[in-house]
């Protein structure tokens, strides 16, 4: 629910000060931004599946593996989806029959919220990983402080920096990074096991089988619905 605030937050500030040209462009690209986090959101249920079920079995080795695979699994997803953004997001709003005076306006708001979705996904991992140990309020509570400074950020770059749609997508984009980075700086704090390193970040085939057999299906779901 807070994730889809950050979109009707940007909505509601363009549309109360770029008017209606602007908040239609917004508007347009909310559907495809709720099919993407809906994709990452179950996702994130089918890694904390798994992660918990190895916190529950006691086995660190797996625990520690699962979670380095889901980080290079998430990077990996969030790669395809900025380059479906780039190349795609155009042909895909011409579809959608979204009127041709907005459709240059959605796409650039498009693009820099997709070129963001490592962010994005980062978040969607790490809070995945917390809530299988059975830490569920501190991502919340980053996610909470995060669609704050969303809303402060969207008053600063529309009304200061006179920024446009693009400054809201901007204040999205960085306000999901601040998300992830409390999430990643929390972990590195308290879980020992979950501190990530450059050469831990590996393809298991098998273990990308095992969180992909839930998470797509999951990802669907949620994307669908």
């Amino acid at each position: 629910l807070i994730q889809q605030l950050y979109n009707t937050v940007d909505l509601i500030f363009v549309g109360r000060l770029l008017g209606t040209d602007a908040a239609a462009a917004v508007g347009a690209g909310s559907l495809l931004i709720t099919l993407v986090l809906g994709f990452f959101t179950g996702m994130s249920v089918g890694v904390s599946v798994s992660v918990s079920h190895a916190y529950g079995a006691g086995n660190q080795k797996e625990l520690h593996d699962l979670i380095h695979c889901a980080a290079g699994l998430a990077l990996a997803a969030s790669a395809l989806l900025i380059l479906f953004g780039i190349f795609l997001t155009p042909a895909v709003l011409r579809l959608m029959n979204t009127p041709d005076e907005i459709i240059g306006q959605t796409a650039a708001y498009m693009g820099i919220i997709y070129a963001g979705l490592c962010v994005t996904a980062a978040y969607n991992a790490l809070a995945a990983v917390l809530r299988a140990l059975g830490d569920g309020r501190s991502p919340l509570y980053f996610l909470i402080i995060s669609a704050v400074i969303n809303a402060v950020l969207d008053v600063l770059f529309i009304v200061k920096f006179h920024m446009g749609v693009e400054g809201c997508a901007y204040a999205t984009v960085i306000a999901q990074g601040i998300s992830a980075l409390l999430c990643l700086i929390y972990i590195i704090l308290k879980f020992d096991i979950l501190k990530l390193q450059k050469a831990d970040f590996r393809f298991d085939p098998a273990m990308i089988k095992r969180l992909l057999s839930i998470g797509v299906p999951m990802g669907l779901k949620f994307s669908i619905t």
